[in-house]
């Protein structure tokens, strides 16, 4: 059974309108029914658009794929699969004088505008944990873009990996891994800026371990056993980075990168070649706050 219930619509719409005689009101009906709910829909949805450019919110909950930018070439359909992703749950981390965070550098090289490095980042970041929050920090300064003093990148990722293990079974108290990287400037890239600060743009990435030609689906020749995990990570830390602008989408890359060796793992690209370090540090503070809200930091 239906019911239907009738509501007395206004039918009547007053306008002022001017003459030579001054000033008189004249009544003007809705051509329909259909006019008034038209006219109505559009008035609410104007105001909706207007609240959302006044609020400019991000409903990350709402749009979990936007949360994500896709590399050419490489495949991650089936990687993206969002219930399987937000079921993860990290477990809560009490701390204490034992290490908990491992911070180090694949290219520990890069630089921002000012000549500082990764490296430079990496040593703020570990200050950072240190004094704000209380936790102890392992900062790997170690080199794995030189090879007999030179720069080279190719294997780096190789060298930082078997570093890092090392690192793993010398403190098996760390439970989280950050690999700091610097972006490369991109078109369109620039620091956000609030409350009188310039904020440089931060970026995680994680690897696909899969290749993408013609469609299809390709092995990369890699393989990492967290990956859905190092996504849940990635996903939490954009949502807990809450300055919205400050971290770009997740980049998906083909393939693995440096995430593989602990669940709870993030390759963070911090700020472009056109970056201050000041800017930099200045993100370093939202990003160190947002890991401590993702891996469940408490004590």
């Amino acid at each position: 059974m239906f019911i239907f219930k009738t509501i007395a619509l206004p039918h009547i719409f007053r306008k002022e309108k001017y003459t030579k005689r001054g000033r008189k009101y004249y009544h003007k009906r809705p051509k329909s029914f259909f006019a008034f709910i038209l006219k109505t829909a559009a008035f609410f949805w104007a105001m909706s658009v207007l609240a959302g450019m006044a609020t400019k919110t991000i409903h990350y909950e709402n749009n979990f794929a936007d949360n994500f930018e896709i590399e050419e070439g490489a495949y991650a359909e089936d990687i993206l699969n969002e219930e399987k992703i937000k079921s993860i749950n990290f477990e809560n981390k009490e701390i204490n004088d034992e290490p908990l965070i491992l911070i180090f550098q694949t290219h520990s090289n890069e630089e921002y505008a000012d000549g500082k490095t990764v490296k430079d980042a990496g040593c703020e970041l570990a200050k950072i944990f240190s004094e704000k929050y209380g936790i102890t920090v392992v900062h790997d300064m170690g080199e794995y873009d030189k090879e007999n003093g030179e720069i080279k990148r190719e294997e780096s990722y190789k060298r930082s990996g078997e570093g890092v293990k090392k690192l793993l079974e010398k403190y098996p108290s760390v439970k989280i891994a950050v690999d700091i990287h610097r972006d490369a400037y991109k078109e369109g890239d620039k620091a956000e800026e609030k409350d009188g600060k310039k904020y440089a743009l931060l970026m995680p990435v994680v690897g696909a371990c899969a290749l993408k030609e013609n469609g299809e689906k390709k092995d990369a020749g890699v393989e990492n056993e967290f990956i859905y995990e190092n996504l849940k990570f990635a996903y939490d830390f954009r949502k807990n980075c809450g300055e919205e602008g400050v971290c770009k989408k997740i980049y998906i890359k083909p393939y693995r990168y440096s995430t593989y060796m602990l669940p709870e793992s993030i390759l963070l690209e911090c700020g472009n070649e056109k970056s201050t370090f000041e800017e930099v540090e200045n993100s370093l503070y939202i990003a160190a706050e947002a890991i401590v809200k993702t891996a469940e930091i408490s004590g």
